[in-house]
Order: C-alpha cells, then sequence, then structure tokens
C-alpha cells in the first residue's frame, strides 16, 4: 500500500484488521482532534486503537522490513508517551503552523531540505579547496553556504537545477563550473567513479537577494575560465596585492563613490565660535563705540590708582 510518498509493505489482512479495531470504537477513520486536550475521550479512543493495533500487528510481524525491536513491544507506558509525543505535539505544531498559513510547512521542508543538499555540496567543495591549498580569497568564497546552488532537486523532471543566483556576478558563476570541472577530473585520475548528476542551468531563479559581497577584495581573474589552472603568476599572490593588482581593472564597472568618506571644512568651527569671523566691518560708522568704551576703561584705571598706591618696590599699598 502507498502512504504518503512511500510504499509501505503492509499485507491486505493487517490493513482490514486495523480497519476493523476502528470500527469497534466507532470510529471510521483515525483522524484524533488537535484542538482538544490530549486526554480527551474522543483522543483516548484513538490512542488506544492505535497502540492496541501496533501491538498485534508487530506481533503478527508486519514490521518486520523495518526492523522493529519487538523488546519495548509491551511496555505501554513507552508506548503512550511515543504516541503523545508524536501526534499531540510534533503534528500538532505542524497543524498549528497550516493553519495560519497554509502550506507553510511544505515550504518549510522543502527550504531545509534545499539547505542541507547546499551545505553537503559545500562541504565537499571547500574540503577539495582545501586539501589543494587553493588561495584564500578561493576558500572564503567556497565557505560561503549560500553560493553554491546545484543541488537542487527537481521533481516532475528528475534532475538537479543549478540556480542562476542573483547576488553572484558572471565571474563568479564561471568560477564554480571551472571548480567542477576541476574535481571532476582529480576524480577521474584518482580511479573514483564519476557520480555527478544530471544538472540543468536557468539563467533567472526565484531567489532573494542577499548582501554578500566583499567590496574591499578582488577575488577572481580577469577570465575566470583561466582560474585554478595556476599559470598566470598574479593567481599566486596573496589576497592583499592580488586586490591591489586587480583593484582597478574590476571596479571599472562598479559605481565605488561611496568608498570614499566625505571631506568636512576645518575652518567650520571657526566660524561657529566667532559670528564676526570672515565679516568686515567699517570704521566710519561705529559711531564711536569705541571710543566710549576706551574711556571707560581709562576711568576704572583712574580709579584704581586712588585706592592704591604705588611704592618704589612695585607693591600695592593701602592708602
Amino acid at each position: 500500500m502507498k502512504l504518503g510518498k512511500h510504499i509501505v509493505n503492509i499485507s491486505d489482512f493487517h490493513v482490514r484488521y486495523v480497519h476493523t479495531s476502528l470500527l469497534q470504537l466507532g470510529l471510521s477513520s483515525w483522524h484524533p482532534n488537535l484542538n482538544e486536550q490530549a486526554d480527551s475521550l474522543y483522543n483516548e479512543a484513538h490512542k488506544i486503537c492505535a497502540i492496541r493495533s501496533f501491538q498485534q500487528m508487530v506481533a503478527g510481524g508486519a514490521y518486520q522490513y523495518m526492523n522493529v525491536n519487538a523488546r519495548y513491544v509491551d511496555n505501554f507506558d513507552l508506548l503512550k508517551q511515543t504516541y503523545d509525543h508524536y501526534v499531540h505535539y510534533v503534528l500538532a505544531k505542524i497543524f498549528d503552523k497550516e493553519k495560519k498559513e497554509e502550506g507553510k510547512h511544505f515550504r518549510d521542508e522543502e527550504r531545509k531540505v534545499l539547505q542541507t543538499a547546499r551545505e553537503r555540496l559545500k562541504e565537499k567543495r571547500y574540503k577539495f579547496a582545501v586539501n589543494n591549498n587553493f588561495p584564500k580569497r578561493y576558500l572564503d568564497i567556497i565557505k560561503c553556504v549560500q553560493a553554491h546552488s546545484n543541488d537542487e532537486f527537481y521533481p516532475s523532471k528528475s534532475v538537479y537545477i543549478v540556480k542562476k543566483l542573483p547576488f553572484r556576478s558572471q565571474s563568479a558563476d564561471v568560477f564554480f563550473r571551472r571548480l567542477d570541472e576541476v574535481m571532476k577530473q582529480s576524480a577521474l585520475e584518482e580511479g573514483q567513479r564519476d557520480q555527478s548528476r544530471r544538472q540543468i542551468r536557468v539563467k533567472d531563479a526565484p531567489n532573494t537577494r542577499q548582501n554578500l559581497a566583499n567590496v574591499d577584495a578582488v577575488a577572481f581573474l580577469s577570465n575566470p575560465s583561466d582560474s585554478l589552472r595556476f599559470k598566470d603568476p598574479i593567481e599566486k599572490l596573496s589576497n592583499k596585492r592580488f586586490s591591489e593588482e586587480r583593484w582597478d581593472d574590476a571596479t571599472k564597472k562598479y559605481n565605488m563613490d561611496f568608498l570614499t568618506p566625505k571631506e568636512q571644512d576645518s575652518d567650520s568651527d571657526n566660524e561657529d565660535g566667532d559670528s564676526d569671523y570672515g565679516k568686515s566691518i567699517d570704521l566710519e560708522k561705529t559711531d564711536g563705540e569705541d571710543d566710549n568704551k576706551e574711556e571707560e576703561e581709562e576711568e576704572e584705571e583712574d580709579g584704581v590708582e586712588l585706592l592704591f598706591g604705588m611704592n618704589r618696590a612695585g607693591e600695592g599699598k593701602m592708602l
């Protein structure tokens, strides 16, 4: 019989036995109510039917292909805890997720599968790069999981699709194809069987744009197809020297003005501190304000001389 996406090897006799057990409890199908408590009468009936049917079918050899350990088949407490965990915790979480957004669980599971495939591909490529002493600038790119995208299965065509990542440059695409060629050739030279999958490359695929670029470094040659051949002396340079050699040519197609810091006026502080800074003053239009200030200062000095007398030693003495 087919159960979900899998073929289950259960005989018709055991299937009819399960249906009979449900009918004996007044149930037409196994359909617990996840909106109710796990210990409600309705859910308890489903639990008893499931555990009893499982015990009988294990005893009858229905699950031999699954290598079920029959030693625990009579441990009712363990079976009850296992049932409650799977039905009223695992399935209940999926049920709540689907209530909020239909199809979300399927999409999340599909994304997890793709992420696992990318991680597996990344580990394979990164291990090969480390074992072959690739330059650090190549390792920094390969170790990023989001940079890999050719282990994603397309069920309708039974192939693995290589997506064109929108945040990855054309040079990076050529580099990864070149890396796959080097890995394949290395495997053939070592006598390993070719385990590569049939792949279709997609020009434009629906992916979310991500900011992964390192704008302070250059990683690829002017012709990425020559990568990993190490015929060009520049490819053996350190990351810093390689970036210096390739910077002008690699960045000429991009607007890099945002990397240049804005210039600040050094005289701004002086202008803020003095409101008359930089302004001209017409002496003819002062109306004698400065002369009045000088006369006031002279009167103050005369008043001080009246209070203090100066001796020959220059010391002040109260009169």
